[in-house]
């Protein structure tokens, strides 16, 4: 009778441990829903995926709003699809335009500054011939005034000699 004992011993460890590795291979968790995460910062994002079971998949950038600017405008999935835990979702970042402002006839030093104050950026910088009275102020520039241009764009600017 004890040969028994052990072999049904055995026999319910082997079942239990068989029913163990079936459960951890064979079923699968239930998946997840995708937050919603437009409007969010990436790093606001990429937390909310996180905190969802979710992967940073990959990041596109658009062309959007003033307002939009480094924000989630778009993801794919969309919110709500239900994913399997550890998926990937991919954010699109909107790059906001801004307006070009006129810098002609500025003193160099002066559209910088203002360059700076519109999020923009100084591009190069090319001295012309001009008259006396246009002495280190901008004649010429491009992107032209009143382009809109991605936020950091760089403006090129001509001064006078």
């Amino acid at each position: 009778m004890g040969w028994k004992v052990v072999a049904g011993s055995i026999l319910v460890v082997a079942l239990a441990l068989i029913g163990f590795f079936a459960k951890a291979y064979f079923v699968k968790p239930p998946d997840v829903a995708v937050p919603s995460v437009v409007w969010e910062t990436m790093s606001g994002a990429e937390r909310k995926l996180t905190q969802s079971q979710l992967k940073l998949g990959g990041i596109e950038r658009k062309w959007g709003m003033r307002e939009q600017h480094d924000l989630v405008i778009d993801q794919r999935p969309a919110p709500g699809a239900k994913l399997p835990p550890g998926s990937t979702v991919v954010l699109v970042i909107g790059i906001g335009k801004t307006e070009v402002p006129d810098l002609r006839g500025m003193f160099a030093g002066d559209a910088i500054a203002s360059l700076r104050n519109a999020a923009l950026a100084l591009g190069e910088t090319t001295r012309v011939a001009g008259p006396p009275d246009q002495h280190n102020r901008v004649m010429m520039m491009y992107p032209r005034p009143g382009d809109e241009v991605g936020k950091d764009a760089r403006v090129n600017l001509s001064i006078g000699e």
